[in-house]
């Protein structure tokens, strides 16, 4: 968390452009290698893993609906329907748009 909320302020320096944007280039290939992670721990059915890797996705990437949407795949495995709802609002808050996916979600 702290190592997360230090490359989002060096992301952010005004002052040295460079090392701002080398910075969000960095959160940026974190948020693909945990997206990457939570899928392989979803098809692998290692829940807690998924759920650790959902949590740092969040965290580097809190704008993309990605991470809710998963969230919300994981709650439904974990028949927690009201968690799963939220999450999928939340989701769609961020602006996920894809109902076919939704729809033919078999959770």
């Amino acid at each position: 968390t702290h190592e997360i909320k230090k490359l989002n302020q060096l992301a952010n320096d005004r002052n040295d452009r460079e090392k701002a944007l080398m910075n969000k280039r960095l959160l940026s290939y974190l948020s693909l290698v945990a997206y990457m992670n939570v899928n392989s721990a979803f098809e692998s059915m290692q829940y807690d893993l998924m759920d650790n890797f959902l949590k740092i996705y969040r965290m580097v990437d809190p704008e993309n609906p990605e991470h809710a949407y998963l969230s919300a795949d994981l709650f439904a495995i974990k028949k927690d329907n009201s968690n799963a709802l939220l999450s999928l609002k939340n989701a769609v808050k961020l602006g996920f748009k894809d109902v076919i996916r939704i729809e033919s979600d078999s959770l």
